[in-house]
């Protein structure tokens, strides 16, 4: 049973009953642990060297020299890591309508490159943790395209609070309260319920 829909290679017919019969409110972990939607378009421009970028990371560590959000920026692009997603969380209860309509979307080109959903997790007290959706874009260096990606979420219902982070802090083991004062979190969306709508703001 794959848990990964190709677009590209795949009809929306059976796009419908991918969604039906691979569900984050039904498969478990450790069985899966994502499930996922590619667009019809091109998935990157040219390959990443993860490498090399894991190379230059150590070297750059170990020579003691400053690391900060430009670091970030030059590593990004000399070694083509310059996705990064959208994420947002949702509950057991109402994660499947959500990302149902995010992987359509997705389907049909309107919503970033690829997403994915966490299967349903349990923790040690017996309760379902909540659920995170991920919505790919190509390049968190190019800012408008990064607003105009969290524009689409929005537009398929998306009400919650998101947050952009570019996929080299993950590959990087970076995460919150790293020693460098990096934050691997560099814009956040808020939702305003009266007014439906979002502000889209840079962290800082």
């Amino acid at each position: 049973m794959s848990t990964v829909f190709d677009s590209s290679k795949r009809s929306l017919e059976e796009l419908e009953t991918f969604l039906e019969e691979i569900s984050p409110t039904v498969l478990k972990r450790p069985d899966a642990f994502w499930i996922s939607v590619h667009g019809p378009g091109p998935k990157e421009d040219a390959p990443r060297d993860s490498a090399g970028l894991s190379a230059a990371w150590r070297t750059h560590e170990k020579s003691g020299q400053p690391i900060n959000h430009d670091t970030i920026i030059d590593l990004a692009k000399k070694y083509n890591y310059v996705s990064g997603k959208w994420l947002f969380y949702y509950s057991d209860t109402h994660v499947k309508e959500m990302w149902d309509d995010i992987a359509r979307a997705v389907a049909v080109g309107q919503c970033g490159l690829s997403a994915k959903v966490s299967t349903k997790e349990i923790d040690r007290k017996g309760r379902v943790r909540n659920h995170v959706i991920c919505v790919y874009s190509r390049d968190f260096t190019d800012e408008a395209a990064v607003y105009e990606l969290e524009a689409s979420i929005r537009r398929t219902g998306i009400d919650t609070r998101m947050m952009y982070k570019p996929d080299l802090f993950t590959s990087l083991a970076i995460y919150r309260n790293n020693k460098w004062g990096l934050r691997p979190v560099i814009y956040q969306s808020e939702f305003d319920e009266l007014l439906r709508r979002s502000k889209v703001s840079r962290v800082r």
